[in-house]
C-alpha cells in the first residue's frame, strides 16, 4: 500500500512540473490582453470555485499587506491573497507594481486557513509580471 502512495505522489510530482511550463508563457499572453476572463473575471469567492486546485493565471491590481502577503484585486473586487509574496519576490524592487495591473500564475486555493495572508483566496505563485514600469 505504500508502494501505491509513493507511486501516486511521484506520478503527481511529473505532472506538476509538465504543468508548470505553461502558464508561464500564458502569463505575458494575459497581462497583455485586452479582455479579461477565466478566474480574473470571477465576481465572488464561488466563481473561483471551479478553479480551485488548478494552477492560474489571475490578473488584477496589485497591492499588498504588511510588506509581506501580495493582493490582487480582480476587477469585480474580489481579492486574491498572495502570500509570502515578499519572499518570492526578494531582492526586487517589487513594491513599484503597487497600483498597477499585474498577472500572477500559481496554484490557486479557494479554502480560508487561520493563518496571516490566508483569508482566501490565495495563490501559490510560480510567476509574476509587473506593470511593466
Amino acid at each position: 500500500m505504500r508502494c501505491l502512495a509513493a507511486v501516486l505522489l511521484l506520478a503527481a510530482g511529473c505532472a506538476t512540473e509538465e504543468s508548470e511550463e505553461a502558464p508561464v508563457s500564458r502569463t505575458a499572453q494575459t497581462l497583455s490582453a485586452s479582455g479579461v476572463s477565466g478566474p480574473s473575471a470571477a465576481r465572488d469567492h464561488g466563481d473561483l470555485e471551479p478553479w480551485s486546485g488548478q494552477d492560474v493565471t489571475i490578473v488584477g491590481v496589485f497591492d499588498h499587506e504588511n510588506f509581506k502577503t501580495g493582493v490582487l484585486t480582480l476587477a469585480s473586487g474580489l481579492k486574491v491573497y498572495i502570500p509570502h509574496f515578499d519572499q518570492f519576490a526578494s531582492g526586487d524592487d517589487w513594491l513599484r507594481h503597487v497600483g498597477h495591473r499585474c498577472a500572477a500564475t500559481g496554484m490557486l486555493h479557494t479554502f480560508t486557513k487561520p493563518i496571516e495572508g490566508y483569508r482566501g483566496p490565495s495563490l501559490k505563485i510560480y510567476e509574476f509580471s509587473g506593470s511593466g514600469e
